[in-house]
């Protein structure tokens, strides 16, 4: 399956839930959910694709962009990068221009034994708001730790 054809949709109540392409050693799926005339887009544990650049082209202004930013590598895989790192998740923040920007996927663990010896990441979410500030510098950033609530006035 190309990844352009993973386009789909479907409605929840008032919600509309898009999925979006993504890539993630095999394609993966994001999302743009749309609803009460607002929008977020959540994109798992994706690597940048072309096709993400495309998304208000396709669905409008994005309210919110919770973004991956860990740039995960699998060392038993010759360091393969399966998730987009800092630098890339700005780059995309640049494209979409959201309201505010959220990343997302910098506390993954693999425990102990899996961060050392099979996976490698980047877990400082400020090399995300420093590329955001250089690339994207009029879309603010809120960086939030694992379990800690965000709300988004209207």
């Amino acid at each position: 399956m190309r990844a352009l054809e993973a386009w789909q949709s479907a409605r929840v109540g008032d919600l509309t839930i898009n999925a979006a392409p993504g890539q993630h050693g095999v394609h993966e799926v994001t999302y743009v959910i749309t609803g009460g005339g607002r929008s977020a887009y959540f994109a798992g544990d994706t690597l940048l694709v072309p096709e993400l650049l495309t998304l208000t082209e396709r669905y409008g202004p994005i309210d919110v962009a919770l973004l991956p930013i860990n740039g995960l590598r699998i060392r038993m895989a010759g360091n393969k990068q399966v998730v987009m790192n800092a630098e890339e998740a700005a780059e995309l923040t640049a494209a979409l221009r959201p309201k505010l920007a959220v990343p997302q996927h910098y506390a993954f663990t693999g425990g102990p034994i899996g961060d050392r010896f099979i996976l490698k990441s980047d877990k400082d979410p400020a090399r995300f708001v420093d590329a955001a500030a250089r690339l994207a510098p009029t879309v603010p950033v809120t960086v939030i730790s694992p379990g800690e609530p965000l709300t988004v006035a209207p």
